[in-house]
């Protein structure tokens, strides 16, 4: 999790940064980024916890959704919950002006997957709800990471806005397409997320549009 959120903050940090780009390994701001990583830790590690103990699934991820939203609230952002008629969905924001950066975070998790926190397969509640894709770790990091930023906008040392997006329902019903059509996306200059994976790497891609296929599978079941 401490990976993502520095991968997510570099980025960050190139962006809102006066004079345009920079390379993160030299850059002035990275000890103070690193060093609220290490401050906050303690809640971030709480906060995902709590979320993988919640399992909620799409659209029904009460808890995990105010986990998120109130600890933002608490670092100085302006919440705004329930957006794009969907109950779940926040989007958290702080600072003023241009460049607009958007952070995303997921934090729904899937039926039938109730796991308890050893790494290896071992039911909690069979039939239950699990996270099998770390999404408790995917939103968690990713507020880290914006809290980062904030704290340097705060402090003068940035300037622009970032913008903490809580998308819920990403493994069933592709919550964040009901944000789009809120129009929540249409002024903002990037979108960056991150994903738990065996690997740390980077990856860019477009999303002007989308393609929608049917695909049926026989056998065992996969997620």
């Amino acid at each position: 999790m401490l990976f993502s959120i520095r991968s997510l903050l570099s980025l960050s940090i190139i962006l809102t940064a006066s004079g345009g780009f920079a390379r993160t390994h030299d850059h002035p701001h990275k000890q103070a980024v690193i060093e609220s990583i290490d401050t906050n830790t303690a809640n971030l590690i709480d906060i995902s916890d709590r979320i993988w103990a919640y399992a909620e699934t799409a659209i029904k991820e009460n808890q995990s959704s105010e986990a998120l939203a109130s600890y933002a609230e608490q670092n100085g952002f302006q919440v705004t919950r329930g957006v794009a008629e969907t109950p779940t969905a926040f989007v958290a924001e702080y600072g003023s002006g241009r460049p607009i950066i958007g952070i995303l975070g997921e934090f729904d998790a899937l039926p039938g997957l109730s796991q308890k926190a050893v790494p290896f397969k071992s039911v909690l509640e069979e039939g239950g709800a699990g996270h099998g894709c770390g999404h408790n770790m995917f939103g968690t990091a990713s507020l880290g990471a914006a809290v980062a930023i904030k704290e340097l906008i705060e402090a003068g040392e940035l300037k622009g806005t970032i913008r903490f997006y809580g998308t819920p329902a990403e493994e069933q019903f592709f919550g964040k397409l009901w944000m789009i059509r809120a129009g929540l996306f249409d002024d903002v200059d990037v979108v960056m997320d991150w994903h738990p994976n065996a690997e740390t790497k980077a990856h860019v891609q477009s999303s002007l549009a989308m393609v929608d296929f049917e695909v049926e599978f026989f056998g065992q079941a996969a997620h």
